[in-house]
Parts: structure tokens; sequence; C-alpha cells
């Protein structure tokens, strides 16, 4: 046990107090001893850093770790919430194969449309326009709407003969 002077009053103390018995001043080196003497960061608490910083960041908080291991710690969640918040999208509305695929469906659609109508009329039904066309779920055939729903009919393969019916 060695003596050194107390900072403020310059009474030689003991190194081993944490306050001067004369004056009441913290011991200098008792404080810079502390500072080093930091807790490390383990294994299970650097994992949980890892995996759920927003959970096992704030033990860094407790006394005795760094202010290096509570800025890494704290600059993590911050990643980590900047990667979970802003999602890392393609600038563009849409790649040039989803515009191409787009495209194709539409025209697939418009075929599916003309070729419906022209069986219906081929039938000696009315159908100026199609409105739209669903599939049957399950069997082969097609639901028509023509002239804003005016005329709804059943489009439907039976053994290679496409029948037509009003409904």
């Amino acid at each position: 046990m060695a003596t050194i002077k107390c900072t403020e009053c310059d009474n030689k103390i003991s190194d081993s107090v944490k306050f001067c018995p004369h004056c009441g001043a913290p011991n200098s080196q008792d404080e810079e001893h502390e500072e080093h003497e930091g807790r490390t960061v383990g294994f299970l608490l650097g994992s949980g850093i890892l995996f759920l910083p927003l959970i096992f960041s704030w033990f860094t908080l407790r006394k005795g770790y760094s202010a290096k291991a509570r800025f890494m710690s704290f600059a993590w969640i911050y990643v980590t919430l900047m990667i979970t918040i802003i999602p890392i999208t393609n600038k563009s509305p849409t790649s040039q194969a989803q515009k191409i695929e787009s495209r194709k469906q539409k025209e697939n659609e418009e075929n599916l449309k003309r070729t419906a109508a022209n069986l219906i009329n081929a039938y000696g039904y009315s159908c100026d326009f199609v409105d739209h066309v669903t599939p049957f779920a399950l069997s082969e055939g097609f639901n028509v709407f023509c002239e804003n729903s005016r005329y709804h009919y059943e489009i439907e393969n039976k053994g290679g003969n496409w029948i037509v019916r009003v409904k």
C-alpha cells in the first residue's frame, strides 16, 4: 500500500482509499484505474448485440463498459434500423423484363377477349365488346361478360368442342 498526495489539499493519503479523509476529494488515481479497468463484451452479449441489437445493446449502459463498446453497440442499432426501416429497392419503377411481361399479359388478355367475342358471335349471340373474362376454377372454360356486363356467357370445352351458353 503506497501513499500519494491528494490533488486538492496536498496531504498524504493511501492509494487504496476512494476519498481524501482530510478534504473529501475523490482519489483521482482511483478514477483513472476504474476507467481503464472496464468490462469486456463477452461472447453471449456480443452475439445478442449482433442478432438482437435493440434488446442487448442496452446492457452496455451498465457500469463498467467502455464508451467504445457503447458506441459500437448503438451504432449497430442504427445500422440495423436503417436496413429494416428503409428497404433497399431498385429506384426504377419497373424493370425492362417486368414491362415486357406486363405487355405480353395484356396482349394475351386482348387476344382471349377477341376470340371469346368471335366465338359468341359465331353461335348467334350478341357481343360487340368484352368487358372481362374469368377462367373456370375446376374445368376448362371461361365466364365472359359483354357490353358493360349486360350479357353473361359461359364458354366451355367439351371434348374439343367449345360450347357457348347464355347465363
